[in-house]
This record gives structure tokens, C-alpha cells and sequence, in this order.
């Protein structure tokens, strides 16, 4: 057994804490958190994964406010994240979320037909 370190409930080794998997539905909105509340949930979603990754991405965006892309949710791009859900910073647009890509790394982005 171990203890979920979000809701400190016990927990079977190596299972999602299922506490937490049945609370998400009742989260509360991250419109209804202060920017304070939205980075301090942001900060416990990068400890131990408590939940399935698909509901970790789907929080993150709820509280960021916006597509977060795979490679932006690592540890490195924790902070930016939280100080985005924070509002100390503005979202980030398309060419810094490109930017955060290893360099080298090819990227094609399709558009509407718009100048870019």
C-alpha cells in the first residue's frame, strides 16, 4: 500500500489512486479558481501520477487555459505553465509552444490559408 500524495488516501502499489479518478468529475472550475488556486493544482499534477495521463493533460488545459502541447507538460516546462495558470504571464502563442521543441526537430503547421 502507499498514500496518494494529492488526497493522501491509501493506495495499491501501482494503481492509479481511484479517490482521486472518481473526484475529477466533481474538480472545481479552473473559471471559479484564483490564479493562486490554478498554479497550486497545476504544481501537485507534476508529482507522482495519482491519475491516468490523458486526465493529468486535460487538467493542465483546463488550467493553463488553452491546448498545452505534450512536449510543453514536462518538468522543464513546469514553470512556465504555472505561471501561465498563475496569470503572471500571457498565454503562450504558437511560436514559443514551437519553440519549445528541441532544435532540429522538423514541424510542419498546416493553416486556414492565413499569411504565416
Amino acid at each position: 500500500m502507499r498514500i496518494c500524495h494529492i488526497c493522501e488516501s491509501r493506495c495499491a502499489d501501482g494503481e492509479w489512486c481511484a479517490v482521486c479518478i472518481r473526484s475529477f468529475p466533481q474538480r472545481t472550475p479552473a473559471d471559479e479558481m484564483t490564479g493562486d488556486e490554478r498554479g497550486e493544482a497545476l504544481q501537485v499534477l507534476y508529482g507522482p501520477l495519482e491519475i491516468p495521463a490523458n486526465m493529468v493533460h486535460q487538467r493542465i488545459e483546463e488550467l493553463v487555459g488553452r491546448s498545452v502541447f505534450t512536449h510543453e507538460m514536462g518538468f522543464a516546462g513546469s514553470t512556465a505553465l504555472i505561471a501561465e495558470a498563475r496569470g503572471e504571464r500571457p498565454r503562450a502563442d504558437m511560436d514559443e509552444i514551437v519553440g519549445k521543441l528541441p532544435e532540429g526537430m522538423r514541424v510542419v503547421l498546416l493553416g486556414d490559408g492565413g499569411s504565416r
